[in-house]
């Protein structure tokens, strides 16, 4: 069994079911709907002691592997940091952050944004009615008063980790693929959100400069 499936069974999987969707009635009259935008740079230290503790609390762990806690942080910590890579003939190590295209680099950052959004809630002054996370966006419901002073509080909480809130727009929150809209029942309906950009695809080779075909479309044809 590889280090990724191992991993991968105890943290929650990353296609998210809208929970939320399933919502007929709630009281939203002094609640509003937001988006928390988040950028992130790994901190592989706080990650690797996350997931350490994750596996020495994991009693089936033996069930799936003959390593140890100890020898799973130790390979892990290999595939984090060996992060070189070339560009143009010249060799580069990615000093801060996972690595993009690694197997574990997504489970590895849900686990430690599993962690950092337990600490966030628990230790929050006034916590959201509801937060539904996927990937790096969560779906959220607070009071309005209290938006601003959550997103503060999530800030401070590590500096490598950064939200942005994104507010409803008359009644309505885009939220990736879908809109959520607030009846004045209070409750909710979710649509389909297109992007205003939405249309047609078109040729990668005839809208990117050569660089950026050199570097991320070796293979496109047109």
């Amino acid at each position: 069994m590889t280090l990724s499936v191992v991993l991968k069974l105890i943290t929650w999987p990353f296609v998210l079911h809208m929970c939320y969707m399933c919502v007929s009635t709630c009281n939203l009259a002094k609640n509003k709907l937001y988006a928390l935008e988040c950028s992130t740079s790994l901190p592989i230290d706080k990650a690797l002691d996350v997931i350490k503790h994750k596996l020495e609390e994991d009693s089936k762990l033996s069930d799936r592997t003959n390593l140890s806690p100890d020898d799973c942080i130790k390979l892990l910590e290999i595939c984090l940091n060996c992060t070189y890579f070339v560009f143009n003939g010249q060799y580069y190590h990615q000093v801060h952050g996972a690595a993009m295209g690694s197997s574990v680099s997504p489970i590895v950052c849900n686990m430690y944004m599993e962690d950092f959004e337990s600490r966030a809630i628990s230790t929050a002054e006034h916590p959201p009615g509801w937060s539904f996370r996927y990937v790096d966006d969560t779906h959220t419901k607070l009071k309005k008063d209290h938006a601003q002073s959550f997103t503060d509080h999530l800030n401070c909480l590590d500096h490598d980790i950064k939200f942005m809130t994104e507010d409803e727009v008359d009644n309505a929150l885009a939220f990736l693929d879908t809109n959520t809209i607030k009846k004045e029942d209070g409750s909710l309906k979710v649509n389909i959100y297109k992007k205003p950009t939405h249309g047609p695809i078109s040729s990668f080779l005839l809208q990117s400069p050569t660089s950026t075909q050199t570097v991320c479309g070796p293979n496109f044809t047109p």
